[in-house]
């Protein structure tokens, strides 16, 4: 789940060296400006953390400790009425949800995670 804490625009990979990571830079960021399609201002989105936080929100993805898991796991189950469906698999959409409702939704997302026996991870090493 991101949660935006800031954002930067740029128009060239250079406008983001000490922006972002070199992994990041690599896997994403220079194969994104060598589709070569028409020059254009892209942004690059920062996420909150829980050490600076957006109304108590930060980022975070569902995550198992890898010690003694030897596979993976199963998507979370998250329902909303009208907002979350989890038998479609691309969320993407605009909804109509009043900002001061936010805290209370990401709340509910993080529970749901946490009692399919996951944690909210907010930084993964690469191997």
């Amino acid at each position: 789940m991101l949660v935006v804490a800031g954002w930067t625009e740029h128009e060239n990979p250079r406008d983001l060296i000490g922006r972002t990571d070199e992994a990041h830079m690599q896997a994403t960021i220079h194969p994104m400006y060598g589709w070569g399609e028409d020059k254009r201002t892209y942004r690059l989105y920062f996420g909150a953390s829980p050490d600076d936080t957006v109304d108590g929100m930060f980022s975070f993805v569902p995550a198992r400790p890898a010690a003694g898991s030897a596979s993976g796991f199963a998507r979370p189950s998250i329902y909303f009425d009208g907002l979350i469906n989890p038998d479609t698999r691309m969320q993407a959409r605009v909804s109509d949800v009043g900002i001061d409702k936010l805290p209370q939704l990401w709340r509910a997302v993080a529970d749901a995670v946490t009692a399919e026996g996951l944690v909210l991870a907010t930084g993964l090493e690469l191997p």
